[in-house]
């Protein structure tokens, strides 16, 4: 209770516009970049009434997540030299500038490999489908490098499911920092309580909190000690049919 009564600050305050482009091929004006729609508030038809959602808009991580985790970033850290407990950009950006672009160029070949060889989690076709027929928007929120994030669109595209937002480490900061959260609802014109992040590692859950949105936490291996900081838990994406009022 108390962590989440700690996410009632003045995230409107908060909600100005982040760095970065959008994906290309995108359909957002440098304007809707720049200012919030008029909010958007979703409710589902049911025959012909209109059952009011607890969110407009949903946005997720990709590895572990979206699409199975095939990075092993414990090798990662071996093979650059970095220590266990730094996050592994982090790490790279305080390299001299040379060795950090050999580090960077070898990270980039782990998630290209990484991103040709994942299959898709269960349900996450069948979830991004019923969450766009619901009405609520959906975004892609990655600390992966682009051609990494677009080899796994492709395949989403391909099993016919969309997003309408996505963002790579190319776009600006990255989680844990929130921006990428904000960049979201000013794009959709939301605001941070009605969106619901989920991933299923601790900088996801961080970067939600900040930005005074709902975090769901995908449970698996590597994820337990991360519990406390989400406001739900799921075992699988067929889970969060009930969080988000959708069949």
């Amino acid at each position: 209770m108390e962590r989440r009564e700690a996410k009632r600050f003045n995230w409107v305050a908060r909600l100005t516009p982040a760095l970065g482009e959008p994906r290309k091929g995108s359909v957002y004006t440098d304007a809707e970049l720049m200012y919030p729609r008029q909010l958007h508030y979703t409710a589902a038809r049911t025959g012909d009434d209109k059952v009011a959602l607890p969110f407009d808009a949903v946005i997720f991580d990709m590895d572990g997540t979206l699409v199975e985790q095939m990075l092993d970033f414990q090798a990662i850290r071996a093979e650059l030299g970095i220590p266990p407990e730094m996050g592994i950009l982090e790490a790279i950006e305080q390299m001299p500038t040379a060795e950090a672009d050999s580090a960077m160029e070898a990270l980039l070949a782990q998630e290209l490999a990484a991103a040709r060889n994942a299959s898709l989690m269960p349900d996450a076709v069948e979830t991004v489908r019923n969450i766009r027929i619901a009405g609520m928007k959906i975004a892609l929120l990655t600390r992966n490098a682009r051609p990494a994030m677009e080899m796994v669109l492709e395949k989403f595209t391909a099993a016919g499911a969309e997003f309408d937002l996505t963002w790579s480490r190319e776009n600006g900061p990255l989680k844990p920092e929130p921006d990428g959260i904000f960049r979201a609802c000013k794009i959709f014109g939301v605001v941070p309580p009605r969106v619901c992040c989920v991933g299923d590692f601790a900088y996801d859950m961080q970067a939600a909190n900040a930005a005074g949105a709902v975090s769901v936490l995908l449970d698996g291996e590597n994820s337990r000690a991360f519990h406390d900081l989400a406001d739900h838990v799921i075992a699988s994406l067929n889970e969060l049919k009930p969080i988000l009022s959708i069949v």
